[in-house]
């Protein structure tokens, strides 16, 4: 689980794995975007653009978290398209889960 407050404003990083192997996955020449979701909820998912962190060999990617994500609790993913085409994400099963906080003030 991830957790930010609304009002924070720092890069969140995920490793991204190939779904076939378990081993990192090489981002190099990919294009790679966080898809968020409220937990528990139909709603349409939502893109947002990453970066990829790095060198593309160790599969680290990075979203810079502005506050625009409302409070709540949201299942993520991780999409990445490689070169020829190919989407995976990542996790391969289940989500990944951002939790954003309210701030005090």
């Amino acid at each position: 689980m991830t957790t930010v407050k609304r009002r924070d404003r720092r890069f969140l990083k995920w490793r991204v794995t190939n779904p076939e192997t378990g081993d990192v996955q090489d981002l190099t020449s990919s294009t790679v975007k966080l898809l968020v979701r409220e937990q528990y909820s139909e709603e349409d998912v939502v893109g947002y653009a990453m970066e990829i962190d790095g060198d593309p060999t160790l599969g680290i990617v990075k979203y810079w978290y502005d506050g625009t994500i409302p409070p709540g609790t949201y299942d993520i993913e991780v999409e990445v398209t490689s070169p020829a085409g190919t989407i995976i994400t990542s996790p391969s099963e289940g989500y990944n889960t951002l939790l954003v906080e309210p701030d005090l003030g």
